[in-house]
């Protein structure tokens, strides 16, 4: 079965607005669209929503049926693309580094890459900082990780060597 959610949206807009005209201006598309997107709706249902003269439109006893369940319909269906969208943005874990830029040159973006290719849909920001603002930028969340060159060991924060130069 194949479900016409722009017919539906058009039907509920047409009987929201009372008029094809208030219609289309608010679904920005024009009066022919919103005709046709209801009419397609009318035809996969094989009954008519809304009887319509020169002069005025109202809804069927179908349509006037039919109105309720499909503004649910739609609510429903917009709730659910709301909790799909939330849910695929809380996977997304973007991440933040502050670098000292002669360490980060050479090495990050070799690693960057690969995290990419791994994570496609995170993002990555990279903030250059003097090795003694890293460990603020880490201590005040800032970021989530810091490089610097070796100096003073913050007593709150972890530190592991990642290359050694003689």
């Amino acid at each position: 079965m194949k479900i016409d959610t722009l017919g539906v949206q058009a039907f509920v807009t047409i009987a929201d607005q009372g008029s094809f005209r208030g219609a289309a201006g608010r679904l920005h598309i024009t009066q022919t669209a919103i005709t046709q997107r209801l009419q397609k709706l009318e035809d996969f249902l094989g009954v008519p929503l809304i009887e319509r003269t020169t002069r005025s439109m109202n809804l069927t006893e179908t349509g006037r049926t039919f109105l309720p369940q499909a503004r649910r319909l739609l609510a429903e269906l917009s709730a659910a693309l709301v909790e799909i969208r939330e849910t695929g943005m809380a996977q997304r874990s973007d991440v933040s580094i502050a670098c000292v830029p002669t360490v980060g040159v050479p090495y990050l973006p070799r690693v960057l890459q690969a995290y990419s290719a791994r994570h496609p849909h995170n993002r990555i920001r990279v903030l250059d900082h003097a090795s003694s603002a890293v460990a603020q930028a880490v201590l005040h969340r800032e970021v989530e990780f810091g490089i610097k060159i070796a100096g003073e060991h913050h007593p709150e924060l972890h530190a592991a060597p990642l290359v050694e130069d003689r």
